[in-house]
């Protein structure tokens, strides 16, 4: 059992595999009898989670797993199992209240996250309107504070040494290192360097961008405690993989909690840029260190630096 399945409720874990996600929607059934109520529930939780159109089997098995447990609760509580009362915003907050002891979790919080999207799709006049968002950047935006600290559990928490390992060094090195998505899998131990008492790692030796890049205090040991324990191997180990996107492949055997946003190497390398710029160094050491030739395509991560980071760019004609 998986650290993530120990959090499930074990009558709610479904490891049955399905070949799409209207076959998981149609054959969904909750395990044992904690949910007695389902019977008279399961055309709606079906219809609801068909209508938000969930993307895998995987995630239209935690959708409806969640409608089906917030109808359980409201039987429990003598609410009618009524999915525009069950839904608001007002009982989501009492259901929330209720699990507070759970809610901690990765499971409860990914539970939350769709039964308020849920409850948009419903009763959307009992929500407050998302901001539209008319301005669309070229680039990934940087992932934020919580949403690295999450990634950093799942990380910690993969059910395999070898997800681990690659899971925690393609972290070490995008977020350390600001490694690009091709650099990642061809890293190894023997490039890390110490310059002046400051840990480096040498990239991009074989092409143009070849660079030395000081670690990120932050992710040293991690990256020192790989290169200790496989000092033979890259630090996310072997795998075949594209040289050009790393993750092509391997980003479908590790398991992240879906209330994530997707795991991409591009975000995670834009989260090291901003942080270097708002770190106060220099343009030129800056370009020099991230292996770019101007700062003028660096123009739609102005939203997400410092005051000072952004007038620095500005001042080099990336912005606008």
């Amino acid at each position: 059992m998986s650290k993530f399945e120990a959090l499930v409720p074990a009558n709610m874990i479904v490891r049955k595999s399905y070949a799409s996600p209207a076959t998981a929607i149609a054959s969904y059934k909750p395990r044992a009898n904690l949910c007695p109520h389902y019977p008279l529930v399961a055309d709606m939780c079906r219809e609801i989670t068909t209508a938000m159109e969930p993307s895998t089997a995987r995630s239209a098995i935690n959708t409806i797993t969640a409608l089906a447990q917030l109808f359980e609760w409201g039987a429990q509580q003598g609410m009618p199992l009524d999915p525009k009362l069950l839904l608001r915003p007002t009982t989501l907050e009492r259901w929330g209240k209720d699990k507070n002891g759970d809610l901690a979790n990765t499971y409860r919080l990914d539970q939350a996250i769709r039964l308020r999207s849920a409850g948009r799709m419903v009763v959307p006049e009992e929500w407050a309107p998302r901001r539209a968002t008319a301005w669309k950047p070229k680039k990934q935006p940087p992932y934020t504070l919580d949403e690295l600290s999450r990634y950093w559990f799942s990380a910690h928490h993969q059910t395999t040494q070898k997800q681990r390992r690659f899971f925690i060094g393609l972290l070490a090195l995008t977020l350390g290192a600001g490694l690009k998505s091709a650099e990642v899998a061809s890293a190894r131990p023997e490039h890390l360097v110490t310059i002046d008492g400051v840990l480096c790692l040498r990239t991009g030796i074989k092409d143009s961008t070849a660079r030395l890049v000081p670690i990120r205090l932050e992710h040293i040991q991690t990256l020192q405690g790989l290169a200790k324990e496989f000092p033979d191997e890259p630090f996310i180990g072997n795998f075949t993989v594209r040289l050009d996107e790393p993750l092509a492949r391997i980003r479908y055997l590790i398991k992240v909690p879906d209330a994530l946003p997707p795991l991409k190497a591009n975000r995670l390398r834009n989260t090291w840029l901003v942080s270097i710029l708002d770190s106060g160094v220099d343009i030129p050491t800056f370009l020099q260190i991230a292996g770019l030739q101007q700062t003028r395509a660096l123009g739609d991560l102005k939203p997400y630096l410092s005051m000072q980071a952004a007038s620095l760019l500005r001042a080099t004609g990336a912005t606008q």
